[in-house]
């Protein structure tokens, strides 16, 4: 039974053998190139190289983007944030324009054109 399924296939054994011989020698090749020893170097410790690095990187780009929302968020929080001394300085220039335009009104004495209206007194 063996004999006829190897007889049967024996063109595909052939081929998947020089497919095997030609992805050795071209991972010898990358092996080589990237300055490891290709008689040492296996499959996974060479590809376990770049998958970690892909994950390295790709850990580095969401603490980038992390940062930089946070800074962004931070900026704006602190732009819009008000110290003590700025509320300080407005509300002494809101004192300094409301006294301004009762001093105004009582130079030009609008503030006794106002009369009350309805009021009878007894």
């Amino acid at each position: 039974m063996m004999a006829q399924f190897v007889a049967a296939h024996k063109d595909e054994v052939k081929a998947i053998a020089a497919t095997l011989d030609q992805v050795q020698t071209d991972f010898a090749g990358a092996v080589t190139a990237f300055g490891d020893d290709p008689t040492m170097a296996t499959p996974e410790s060479f590809f376990g190289l770049f998958k970690g690095f892909v994950a390295a990187v790709g850990k580095a780009q969401r603490e980038i983007i992390a940062m930089a929302r946070k800074t962004s968020t931070t900026s704006v929080a602190a732009s819009a944030a008000v110290t003590p001394a700025a509320a300080k300085a407005a509300i002494a220039e809101n004192r300094k324009g409301v006294a301004d335009e009762l001093l105004s009104s009582l130079q030009t004495g609008d503030a006794f054109k106002k009369r009350r209206s309805g009021a009878v007194r007894p």
